[in-house]
């Protein structure tokens, strides 16, 4: 082997080692920092009027639409519907309709106070339940624990 082509293959090893050396150097830092990739959530604490059974209640927090529904006889009683105010089929507001129904203002989808579907022959559309928060009710129902 030449001198020449000796000289050439000792530059291209030190180069890939300094490559790689630089390569290791990085993900020891990027590995080595502690950053939080978790999303940070934040708790909101809202007063609440006295709920009347079967009748939404909308309220907004940070820019988020909820409703809250407190179910009378027939529906569970005394049990409440949480959900975030945006029908799943489209992404638009809810709004209330007659037998105890939330409508999606921008399509066809209705929703029941339990937060799931109302599924229509006439409809061919599927989508999800509502979404829900993380939530908890003060003692005395008076106020809601929001993590959002």
């Amino acid at each position: 082997m030449s001198q020449r082509k000796r000289d050439n293959l000792h530059r291209s090893i030190r180069l890939l080692l300094g490559v790689a050396v630089i390569f290791l150097l990085y993900v020891l830092v990027d590995f080595s920092t502690t950053e939080n990739t978790e999303t940070e959530s934040t708790s909101y604490r809202i007063e609440l009027p006295p709920l009347a059974l079967n009748q939404p209640y909308f309220f907004r927090v940070a820019k988020r639409q909820i409703v809250i529904v407190r179910r009378g006889p027939g529906l569970n009683a005394d049990q409440y519907l949480v959900a975030y105010a945006n029908g799943t089929q489209f992404g638009c507001p809810l709004q209330p309709v007659e037998d105890h129904r939330l409508k999606e203002s921008c399509s066809s989808a209705e929703y029941d106070y339990s937060g799931q579907p109302v599924r229509s022959s006439n409809r061919d559309a599927d989508f999800s339940a509502l979404r829900i928060p993380v939530y908890n009710f003060c003692d005395d129902f008076s106020c809601i624990n929001l993590r959002m």
